[in-house]
């Protein structure tokens, strides 16, 4: 019987929500998140919300809770729209 090996996942670009995101209020989160869609899109940030909820979940429940909340949010405002303008 063969024994699978970890996988080892590596976040590329670290920062890209910016230093301290967590710490911020919701408002300015919401702003950032929206910059983060317009410049990389929908998914990509989906994903990077996605990767921190998954990374934090044993360590920081709580971020990973906020993270899950804040992937909810992007995907319900900006599901299959073509321009993230203001």
């Amino acid at each position: 019987m063969l024994k699978k090996k970890p996988v080892k996942i590596v976040m590329k670009r670290s920062g890209i929500l910016g230093e301290g995101f967590f710490s911020k209020p919701v408002s300015k989160q919401h702003a950032i998140l929206k910059s983060s869609t317009k410049k990389y899109g929908e998914k990509s940030t989906q994903g990077r919300l996605q990767a921190l909820a998954v990374f934090n979940k044993r360590k920081n429940p709580s971020l990973s809770k906020k993270a899950t909340g804040l992937r909810s949010w992007v995907a319900k405002n900006f599901e299959g729209k073509k321009y993230i303008g203001k």
